[in-house]
């Protein structure tokens, strides 16, 4: 197993061990929601889109996050490409960028400059 996520380590150190609540005691790891996403194509049995909305609710809570390190833009880049590709190429909906799209109405007021 480490072998196999060791390159998500090394590019996302801390993300890598990062879990988000998406529901009620539901944790989803970062790592776990961006593998989900990019076999999806490939899997049966997950409804269409889930395994998309879930990386696009781990990558808005991830982008909520103050303390903002290299490895957290690194994922996020990597998350929205796989999201932004799905959606290009019909593996997802549209509507399951929904929570991205919450990104810009959701700011924190300390990102902002004077």
């Amino acid at each position: 197993m480490n072998h196999a996520l060791l390159p998500f380590g090394v590019s996302f150190p801390t993300v890598a061990n990062v879990f988000v609540v998406l529901d009620v005691n539901r944790p989803v790891s970062a790592t776990h929601a961006l593998l989900a996403a990019l076999v999806a194509p490939y899997t049966d049995g997950d409804p269409a889109g889930l395994a998309y909305l879930e990386l696009a609710s781990v990558t808005r809570e991830l982008a909520k996050a103050s303390n903002v390190d290299h490895d957290y833009d690194a994922y996020l880049k990597t998350a929205l490409a796989v999201l932004m590709s799905a959606v290009e190429h019909g593996a997802a909906p549209p509507a399951s960028l929904q929570p991205i799209k919450e990104m810009t109405s959701d700011t924190n007021p300390e990102d902002h400059c004077p």
